[in-house]
């Protein structure tokens, strides 16, 4: 989703119907309040006084479910007290007709694939909701729940879904503080929708998805919620002041992990779509995207989007759909590195295109934009670099600081020509020529 001062309003109202907007009730039948059940019939009298039941079990007194999530200090999801990476789809299953069997049949593709991870709108009305998400239990992949909002059908979903080990979290919020769509949800009704998510499941988290724009208040969110997602769409799209989708990107992870708390997670929604008369993204900007969420801790990632109403990923844009695949394959090999090691981001003065004109005027004289981003993770004695050129012209001269110590050479994480190589350490430094629109990663022995 991007702002309307860069998009005619007339392409943004045909855009809305593609987003996942929020759930009202007056889309449902009339709410039942499943709290407060009305007896049919007085009960009759008797002579002797019957035991009243025991009242239901809240959720700290229910036995914990499978896939009951925490999260650590520096963000990381747990399930039952082991540290995932998730990495998988939104499905926007709320906007169309693409639900029940059909829903079904994308969890399985979405499995097939390999990926963990799916967003979609789960209703209690649908006959075969259990099917779904007894599917997702199978294939072993968790759902994010987007939800009817109105207070009673929250209760209502609440209730019959906590208990299952395929939903982990429940959407509270979209687009939450990006005015295209309407008002803004304040924080204090996400707060109210959060506060009904942790009475009646206290082993899921409330999850909220906003625009990754610095210029959106987001910050005034950051207590309402338990996770975050942020969306970053830029291709064909492109918001000033930044230069490149790539620079965008990066730079939005940043500035919003910058003001997230360090023990609230950020899932990285990297752009899977076409805008209107837009283009997909292509394989090296999605790696470049996923990469670039990656050195800014996110801790994981839902790709926005294997379905909305412009069609199916796979169908619509095969070679991207190809690339992620293998992106998957690449971040569970990393993965061990995201969940153990120590993490340190390197941006150089003036990298990130958005934090002087939108927080300090302009550049300062003599600033290059120098368009190399780096992360390094120290994890058992080893170092692992990822560094990224997020200009898509030129090639750009890194020099990556490294800790102290370390004398090993560096060697390509990846057997695979979709990555560059070529680095060398000389006084300190990762250096060399990073080609535009590259990603290297290495192993360096300690």
């Amino acid at each position: 989703m991007k702002k309307v001062d860069l998009v005619p309003i007339a392409i943004g109202l045909l855009l809305l119907a593609a987003c996942s907007g929020q759930p009202a009730e007056t889309q449902e039948p009339p709410p039942r309040d499943v709290q407060s059940p009305m007896p049919t019939q007085p009960p009759a009298p008797t002579a002797t006084a019957t035991p009243e039941p025991p009242p239901p079990a809240t959720p700290s007194e229910v036995a914990p479910r499978p896939n009951a999530v925490t999260f650590r200090d520096d963000g990381t999801i747990m399930l039952d007290g082991e540290p995932v990476f998730l990495f998988g789809f939104y499905h926007v299953s709320l906007n169309g007709p693409r639900r029940s069997q059909l829903l079904v049949d994308d969890v399985n593709t979405i499995a097939d694939a390999g990926f963990d991870l799916v967003h979609a709108f789960i209703g209690q009305d649908d006959p075969q909701v259990q099917e779904i998400l007894d599917t997702a239990e199978q294939r072993e992949v968790y759902i994010i729940a987007q939800f009817w909002w109105g207070p009673n059908r929250m209760r209502e979903a609440l209730t019959l879904f906590r208990d299952d080990p395929a939903l982990i979290g429940w959407m509270v919020a979209d687009d939450f503080s990006s005015p295209w769509d309407g008002p803004e949800t304040s924080p204090e009704e996400v707060k109210a929708r959060t506060d009904v998510v942790h009475e009646l499941d206290e082993q899921g988290f409330a999850y909220g998805a906003a625009a990754g724009d610095p210029r959106y208040p987001t910050q005034d969110y950051t207590e309402v919620m338990d996770a975050f997602g942020i969306e970053v769409y830029p291709v064909s799209s492109l918001n000033r002041p930044f230069e490149t989708v790539l620079e965008e990107s990066v730079a939005n992870y940043a500035h919003n992990r910058a003001i997230l708390p360090d023990n609230k997670p950020m899932f990285a929604l990297p752009q899977t779509f076409a805008w209107s008369d837009g283009r997909y993204p292509t394989p090296a900007e999605t790696r470049n995207f996923i990469f670039g969420a990656l050195i800014n801790n996110a801790n994981s990632i839902l790709a926005y989007t294997f379905w909305d109403q412009g069609g199916l990923l796979p169908e619509n844009n095969p070679d991207q759909w190809q690339e992620l695949i293998l992106l998957k394959q690449d971040v569970d090999k990393f993965k061990p590195v995201l969940l153990d090691g120590s993490l340190s981001t390197y941006d150089p003065l003036g990298s990130i295109d958005s934090i002087y004109p939108l927080t300090r005027g302009s550049f300062p004289p003599g600033v290059e934009k120098a368009r190399i981003h780096a992360g390094i993770w120290e994890d058992n004695g080893n170092v692992y670099v990822v560094v990224l050129n997020t200009s898509q012209t030129e090639v750009k001269q890194a020099a990556i600081p490294l800790p102290q110590g370390v004398t090993g050479d560096p060697v390509p994480f990846y057997n695979s020509a979709r990555y560059g190589t070529g680095l060398t350490i000389q006084d300190g430094q990762l250096v060399g020529s990073v080609n535009p629109e590259e990603v290297h990663v290495y192993q360096i022995h300690g």
